[in-house]
């Protein structure tokens, strides 16, 4: 998406911190998606990653954290404890694969979350099943209840990205933008101050 549409205040903010100006260039948020690992890795991870973090001169509003439902559902108090340490810092959270679990309302209203996830279930028959397209509205009214941004999974043809921006769904992830590749190659394909702005993001971690 253009750099300049979709983007939150915090990460327009982020940006400018490290030089890079929203414009008609694409520019990366890099995501970090934890699994279904024990607390005392979830801890050690949030402290690893916090103080790695807080020697680094990138501003918190660059990274986004994604964890799943299972991860969530671990230790859900832990979780939001954790969580709020890392909003604290600037970090946006997502939760992914929204909208499989039986726990879903639960997360959004224990966890400080950022973003939504939809996951591809949703998207992959949008065009020809329509409770599909019923659920992303639900789950769209539900974001925006929240103050929540959403993200599309699996977003594979064009036809399938303007139906979920008629729906409302501004950002989308997927074969359609990219495939996923080794970080050294998705860097080459950037500019020289994205690519040294990332590159240092990575380096940190």
């Amino acid at each position: 998406e253009p750099a300049d549409e979709g983007l939150t205040a915090d990460e327009k903010d982020a940006l400018g911190a490290i030089g890079l100006t929203p414009g008609a260039a694409p520019v990366p948020v890099p995501a970090v998606k934890g699994g279904p690992v024990s607390i005392r890795s979830i801890d050690e991870f949030i402290e690893h990653f916090i103080g790695k973090l807080r020697e680094s001169k990138i501003p918190g509003g660059l990274i986004m954290l994604e964890v799943t439902e299972q991860a969530a559902l671990t230790n859900l108090d832990r979780a939001a404890a954790s969580m709020r340490r890392l909003r604290e810092l600037g970090c946006g959270i997502a939760i992914d694969d929204f909208g499989t679990g039986a726990n879903s309302l639960a997360y959004l209203r224990s966890l400080p979350v950022t973003r939504i996830k939809i996951d591809g279930s949703f998207v992959r028959d949008l065009l020809t099943y329509s409770r599909s397209g019923s659920g992303v509205k639900g789950i769209l009214q539900l974001a925006r209840e929240y103050k929540l941004d959403t993200v599309a999974e699996y977003v594979e043809s064009e036809a399938v990205a303007r139906r979920l921006q008629m729906l409302g769904v501004i950002r989308g992830q997927g074969y359609l933008f990219g495939k996923p590749e080794p970080v050294d190659l998705a860097l080459e394909k950037l500019g020289e101050e994205e690519m040294l702005a990332v590159k240092e993001i990575f380096d940190q971690f």
